[in-house]
């Protein structure tokens, strides 16, 4: 059997899509912070290849492959297999029906949401839902047939099919390195290094309720861990065999505990690899001791979401965290030397307009490395999509990402949200302190303002076009 797992790609497109089979809060937006390499498809496809399948990675709108040559090469394969997204989900569709004597099969948070949906209107054949390797290949040993297969819903001619539910991976360190070799590695960029960039994905799963993300649908409440063995040998890999020096750990919350991070960067300093990484972080895990670890590890950035400046929006979304937890993450951030940056999000339930402007004014007053503002809207997977699961479905085919939404969650139109983005952007970055402070970053280390430039120049391109 022949499988190809790609990325979806509708006609016309023309941007890249933040969507991955096993990041589960990659549901398919755009991104202001790079463009991403498909991390997922990369790990199904190594553990397909080990188990002897002849198996292909394609991702067209990077390699510049268009939406018919896409399909044709589609019909090479007895099985094609991409994630959901919601920002092309229409080409998704369309590819898929030109493919009806193939297996077509969904992954990925969205997919897994709204399977009942896809199958009952004949989008796909089957839905992988959750973590899907393991899934992916029982489905290719049983040469395509989704019977009784755990994970697996599908269409049976008559009825939407739910096999019972597949246990997560206990142990994450039995799969085998991404097949990096599989996808031209040099496409994919991280806004801060602008240069070649790996995904590494050292733990599954986050513990927090944020009502906006969509990780408990793929994982549940547990987070399941590799060993540091493990990811010291994946690093290696991305260092040795495929000359990549920037990397981008994309877990959930990289900061989860002290001792783990510390153990991590350790084992990183221990093994003589030279890299400079950044991470995601929350403003409440973070520690002195822990930053200074990370630092001494080659870290150079951290990415904290704050969400908001309100404590009321910040309690009806779950996000658990204090504005004086925020202030003294970013001073202890800054004092190690590594760059924070911060995540807000605008149009959360209950929020005003008034709410959102006090939230710019307190991303002035944090002044982080850079700022970025996306607009809240139902992620596929989240609490907020859960709640209004008729509508969404509705909009399926629609624009539906966080630069440019008329599906925001809250009570503000979409046409007062997308005002308020530009403004947010306009008044952070056009602000007398913020542009001192980055004349003087342009004095003294001018390599350090570039990042921030690009990531502009990017989010420009996305809200204003």
């Amino acid at each position: 059997m022949k499988i190809i797992l790609l990325n979806p790609i509708k006609r016309g497109q023309n941007f890249n899509v933040n969507v991955d089979a096993v990041i589960a809060r990659h549901t398919g937006s755009r991104s202001k912070g790079g463009d991403f390499s498909p991390l997922g498809l990369t790990y199904i496809a190594a553990l397909l290849r080990e188990n002897g399948f002849d198996v292909r990675v394609l991702d067209p709108y990077p390699e510049r492959i268009g939406f018919d040559k896409t399909i044709e090469i589609c019909k090479e394969y007895d099985m094609v297999a991409m994630p959901l997204a919601t920002l092309n989900a229409s080409g998704a569709f369309e590819l898929f029906e030109n493919l009806k004597d193939k297996n077509r099969v969904f992954l990925g948070t969205y997919a897994s949401s709204v399977a009942d949906f896809l199958l009952a209107k004949g989008r796909c054949d089957i839905v992988a839902i959750g973590e899907p390797e393991e899934s992916m290949l029982e489905l290719c040993k049983s040469g395509g047939n989704p019977e009784s297969i755990k994970g697996l819903f599908y269409y049976d001619g008559k009825n939407v099919v739910k096999n019972r539910a597949r246990p997560l991976i206990e142990n994450l360190d039995l799969l085998p390195v991404p097949a990096r070799d599989l996808i031209r590695n040099e496409l994919y960029s991280e806004v801060i290094f602008g240069k070649p960039t790996a995904l590494l994905l050292g733990a599954r799963g986050c513990p927090f309720p944020c009502t906006f993300c969509a990780t408990r649908l793929m994982y549940g409440k547990s987070v399941r861990e590799r060993s540091v063995e493990n990811i010291t040998k994946e690093l290696r890999d991305i260092i040795e065999n495929h000359h990549l020096e920037h990397i981008f750990f994309i877990d959930d919350t990289f900061t989860i505990t002290e001792k783990r991070v510390v153990e991590l960067c350790d084992a990183i300093i221990a093994s003589g690899l030279k890299f400079k990484w950044v991470c995601n972080g929350r403003v409440d895990r973070v520690t002195p001791v822990m930053l200074r670890a990370m630092k001494r590890a080659g870290c150079i950035e951290i990415r904290y979401g704050v969400e908001s400046a309100s404590k009321e929006v910040l309690k009806k979304i779950k996000k658990n965290i204090s504005l004086d937890q925020v202030d003294y993450a970013i001073k202890e951030t800054k004092k190690t030397g590594i760059a924070p940056s911060c995540f807000f999000m605008i149009g959360n339930p209950g929020e005003t307009v008034e709410d959102i402007r006090n939230t710019v004014s307190y991303a002035i007053k944090l002044k982080p490395y850079y700022a970025v503002f996306n607009i809240s809207i139902p992620m596929p997977g989240s609490e907020l999509f859960d709640s209004g699961t008729e509508t969404a479905l509705k909009g399926l085919d629609e624009k539906y990402d966080t630069v440019n939404s008329s599906g925001a969650s809250g009570a503000l139109s979409g046409e007062v949200l997308n005002k308020e983005l530009l403004r947010s952007y306009l008044r952070y970055y056009l602000n007398p302190n913020y542009l001192g402070q980055l004349f003087s970053q342009l004095i003294q280390s001018p390599s350090d303002v570039v990042p921030v430039f690009r990531m502009l120049l990017r989010g420009a391109k996305e809200i204003l076009f």
